[in-house]
């Protein structure tokens, strides 16, 4: 049984030839952005994908370049056979949206921070991934490797995107909690209750003799917006 780091391995090397130095790089360039992989995760899965004859080492062509690796047929079959299955969910680890759940009094200072320093980082990186994405036209879309790309960046903008009003409400949620005499909404007076009208309370009183009335018939009578509906004001 394979990893996923190995798996990535082998995505990478079935678009073209890596060698180990390469991959690293073509990981940080194309895949930062959705996946990162440290040396000590890359080389033992190198070294494994190797020993099952999953990838190649081949000669260089000239003295200065360094080995490539290649996938194998073996290879491509067990990749093919992983893109067949369905993908595992992932249980999310963040360290941020911990914190706040363990949360048990007013939030600090520092909580403040680390959410406007966060809401900043996820805003910036999306609006960077859109200026870097642009709007490709649509036969560009038509290019499946472009098209792949091009899809994967925007879940990263999306994601970040999401993050950002996160962060934002969290804010206003622990500064309404914090400080509830600023909260508009906590000084707003109950809701304005319209009597019913002569055929209205006719309709309500035959139900009621009836008893079929419903304990919360009065509901309706709620006027939540103040705006008459034959009027527009």
């Amino acid at each position: 049984m394979i990893n996923r780091t190995a798996r990535v391995i082998l995505g990478l090397l079935r678009q073209s030839p890596e060698s180990i130095w390469s991959l690293k790089a073509t990981l940080r360039r194309k895949l930062a952005h959705l996946w990162t992989e440290s040396d000590g995760q890359l080389y033992p899965a190198v070294k494994s994908l190797l020993a099952v004859n999953l990838i190649s080492a081949g000669p260089p062509e000239n003295r200065r370049e360094r080995t490539p690796l290649r996938i194998t047929e073996a290879g491509l079959r067990v990749l093919r056979g992983w893109l067949r299955e369905n993908p595992k969910p992932d249980t999310p680890r963040d360290e941020l949206a911990l914190r706040i759940s363990l949360l048990t009094e007013a939030a600090d200072a520092d909580t403040f921070r680390h959410l406007d320093e966060e809401l900043q980082r996820s805003l910036h990186i999306a609006d960077l991934e859109r200026a870097l994405l642009g709007a490709p036209g649509r036969h560009m879309l038509m290019v499946s490797s472009f098209a792949a790309h091009w899809l994967a960046r925007r879940w990263v903008i999306l994601h970040h995107d999401a993050r950002a009003a996160w962060c934002r409400e969290v804010i206003t949620h622990l500064r309404e909690i914090a400080h509830p005499d600023l909260n508009p909404l906590m000084n707003d007076p109950p809701p304005k209750r319209s009597e019913p009208d002569a055929a209205e309370m006719e309709a309500i009183l035959a139900l009621a003799r009836r008893g079929e009335l419903p304990a919360d018939w009065d509901a309706r009578f709620r006027d939540d917006s103040a705006v008459s509906p034959s009027t527009g004001s």
